[in-house]
C-alpha cells in the first residue's frame, strides 16, 4: 500500500501540541517552585513565630525573676546594693529550653547557641565615676558605660514630692524643676498645672483651656501621672529634653541624661525596718508606759539607752526647743537657760501629766541636737538631747532609730529621695546649695556600706547644719523599694530580640510590676555587645525587632 505523505496542517498541529506540553511543563515547574518557595517562607515564618514565642516566654520568666528578687531583697538593710552591683544576677542569664530536647551528641555544640538569655540593663544617669574617665566615645558622642542591674527609683525626683513643696511654699516647685537639663519656665509651670487639681494656669503654664484647643484635644490629668511618659503630653515638654542623649537612634545630637533617668512617679518604701520588722510609732508612746523602776521602760523601746527614752517622753510632754543660738522653727527658748547633763536626765522622774496634751514628734531629726524646756524653773531649764551629732554613739543610735521607730502612721513613704544614689540635679531640687551638693557627691563615694544605711553621715561629716538637716529630713532616705530596669532577651545564635523597660514595686507585698514599656523598636543600646563581652557574655543577636 502506498504511504500518503503528511499534510502541512498535520505537521503544524503536532508542533502546537509540543508547545502546549512545554508550556504545561513550565507552568507546573513554576507552580512547584512557587509552592516550595511559599513552603520555605511559611517554614521560616513558623521558625520566627516560634522564636518570638520563646523570646516572650523568656521575657516573662525574666520579669518573674526580677519581681521575686526585688521582693526578697526588700527587707534587707540596703536592698538596692545587691540589685545594682551583683553582676551574676543580671548578665547573660540562660533559660534552658531547646537544649533539653536535642540528641545527646548534639547538645555540646548546639545547646549554648540555642539557649535563650536575658540581661538586665541599668541606665543610671551620670555620676562621679563617669567623670573619671570611664565614659566611652561612639560616633564622636560621649556615652556612659552600660551598667547591669536594677535602678532604685528613690534616686530620682518624685513629681508628687515637687507638688507637695509647691503646695507648702508657692514657687518652690518651679525652682526645684528649673535645675534639670532642658527645663524651661513654660515646661515647669505646665508640669505643675498638669498635676494640681485646679484649672487655674500658672504664669507660663497651661490648663484645660489650652489642651482643648489643640488639633487633637485632650484633658489634663489634674493629678499625678501614671507614668513618666505622660509628660510628653504636657505643654512645653520636648522630646529632646525628655529622651536625652542616646535614648533615641534618630537623635544622636541630644545631650545630658533623660528625664526618665531623673523623674519618677513610683518611688516608695514600706514604713518598716530591716527584714520587714514593724516599727514603733513614737507618737503612740506615752509616759504612762514608763515606770519608776529604770529597768521597767516600755519593752518596745528597751533597745535604746534609758536617757534617750526619757528624753523622748519629755519631748512628748513639753515639746522640743532648739539649742541656744539655733534659729529654727521650734518655739523660742529662754535667753540663758540652764542646760543639764545626761546624768541629770537619768536621775529625774517623769512628772504627772495630762494625756490629752501630749506633743507630737514631727520628725526623728527633731530629736537631734535639740533640748526640752522644763516648766517651773526660774530663768528656764533645758534638758539636752542625748542624740548629739558630735558624740561617738550618734551614728549607731541614729541608725537604730531610723530602722526601728517612726513618727508616721502611713504604711508607705512615697517620694523620699535617696541621698546615696540621687544625682546632682535631684539633690539640687532638694537643697539648692551647690557647695552642699558638691560635698555630698564627693563624700558619699568614700563611706562604707554601714555608714550608708543611715542619714547620720550628713551631720557627722559636717555636710549640712542642724537646721538644714531638720528641714530636709522628711524628704530623704537611704532606702527605697521600687526598682526599674531594662530586660534584653536574645540568643547567641542570632535571631530576634526583645527589649522592655519595667518598674517593680516591692514596697507592697507581694511585689508587683507597676509599669512597663516595650523598647524593641528602638534597637539595642550602643555598646551592649562590648559590655556583654566584658562581663563574660556572648551576644550576636541580629538587630531586628522580630515584631
Amino acid at each position: 500500500m502506498k504511504h500518503r505523505p503528511e499534510s502541512p496542517s498535520n505537521r503544524s498541529r503536532n508542533g502546537v501540541i509540543l508547545v502546549v506540553v512545554l508550556v504545561l511543563v513550565v507552568m507546573m515547574s513554576l507552580t512547584g517552585f512557587a509552592f516550595m518557595n511559599r513552603m520555605a517562607t511559611e517554614y521560616q515564618a513558623a521558625l520566627i513565630t516560634g522564636d518570638l514565642r520563646q523570646a516572650k516566654q523568656t521575657l516573662a520568666s525574666a520579669e518573674t525573676f526580677l519581681v521575686l528578687l526585688a521582693e526578697q531583697q526588700a527587707g534587707q538593710p540596703e536592698p538596692f546594693h545587691r540589685l545594682q552591683h551583683d553582676q551574676r544576677l543580671f548578665v547573660s542569664r540562660a533559660i534552658r529550653s531547646a537544649a533539653k530536647i536535642l540528641p545527646t551528641d548534639d547538645r555540646s555544640s548546639v545547646s549554648e547557641a540555642l539557649q535563650w538569655r536575658f540581661s538586665v540593663l541599668n541606665h543610671r544617669p551620670h555620676t562621679l565615676e563617669y567623670d573619671q574617665g570611664h565614659s566611652e566615645f561612639q560616633n564622636g558622642i560621649q556615652h556612659p558605660p552600660i551598667q547591669f542591674g536594677l535602678e532604685n527609683e528613690s534616686g530620682k525626683l518624685h513629681l508628687g514630692r515637687v507638688m507637695l513643696w509647691e503646695h507648702d511654699t508657692p514657687g518652690v516647685g518651679r525652682s526645684a524643676l528649673m535645675g534639670f537639663p532642658g527645663m524651661t519656665a513654660e515646661a515647669a509651670d505646665s508640669i505643675l498645672d498638669w498635676i494640681d487639681s485646679d484649672d487655674q494656669p500658672r504664669e507660663f503654664g497651661a490648663e484645660r483651656e489650652h489642651y482643648s484647643q489643640l488639633d487633637i484635644p485632650y484633658t489634663p490629668r489634674n493629678g499625678l501621672p501614671t507614668s513618666i511618659e505622660e509628660l510628653l503630653f504636657v505643654k512645653g515638654v520636648t522630646q529632646v529634653a525628655f529622651y536625652g542623649k542616646g535614648q533615641r537612634q534618630e537623635e544622636d545630637s541630644l545631650t545630658g541624661p533623660s528625664w526618665t533617668e531623673l523623674f519618677t512617679v513610683h518611688s516608695a518604701e514600706p514604713n518598716k525596718g530591716r527584714f520587714s520588722t514593724s516599727r514603733i510609732n513614737l507618737n503612740n508612746v506615752s509616759p504612762d508606759n514608763y515606770a519608776d523602776d529604770a529597768s521597767a521602760f516600755d519593752p518596745d523601746l528597751s533597745f535604746l539607752p534609758q536617757e534617750l527614752v526619757k528624753y523622748i517622753l519629755l519631748a512628748r510632754l513639753y515639746g522640743i526647743s532648739p539649742r541656744p543660738n539655733d534659729t529654727d522653727e521650734f518655739a523660742a527658748s529662754p535667753q540663758n537657760p540652764k542646760s543639764e547633763s545626761k546624768t541629770f536626765l537619768n536621775d529625774m522622774k517623769i512628772p504627772d501629766h495630762d494625756e490629752s496634751r501630749l506633743k507630737e514628734i514631727r520628725s526623728l531629726a527633731d530629736l537631734v541636737n535639740t533640748s526640752v524646756q522644763l516648766p517651773g524653773f526660774e530663768g528656764g531649764h533645758l534638758i539636752d538631747s542625748p542624740l548629739n551629732s558630735d558624740s561617738p554613739e550618734f551614728p549607731e543610735l541614729m541608725k537604730q532609730l531610723e530602722d526601728r521607730v517612726t513618727v508616721s502612721f502611713d504604711e508607705r513613704h512615697v517620694g523620699r529621695i535617696n541621698i546615696n544614689t540621687a544625682t546632682e540635679s535631684v539633690l539640687g531640687a532638694l537643697l539648692n546649695d551647690e557647695d552642699v551638693i558638691s560635698r555630698i557627691m564627693e563624700q558619699r563615694h568614700t563611706i562604707d556600706r554601714r555608714e550608708r544605711e543611715s542619714t547620720a553621715w550628713l551631720l557627722t561629716r559636717h555636710i549640712v547644719d542642724d537646721r538644714t538637716y531638720r528641714r530636709i529630713y522628711p524628704h530623704i532616705t537611704t532606702r527605697g523599694a521600687v526598682h526599674s530596669g531594662e530586660i534584653v532577651v536574645y540568643r547567641n545564635s542570632g535571631g530576634p530580640f526583645l527589649r522592655r523597660r519595667l518598674i517593680i514595686d516591692a514596697s507592697v507585698m507581694p511585689a508587683q510590676r507597676v509599669a512597663w514599656l516595650d523598647l524593641t523598636q528602638r534597637g539595642l543600646p550602643d555598646g551592649m555587645s562590648a559590655a556583654l563581652a566584658d562581663n563574660n557574655g556572648d551576644f550576636r543577636a541580629e538587630k531586628q525587632s522580630g515584631l
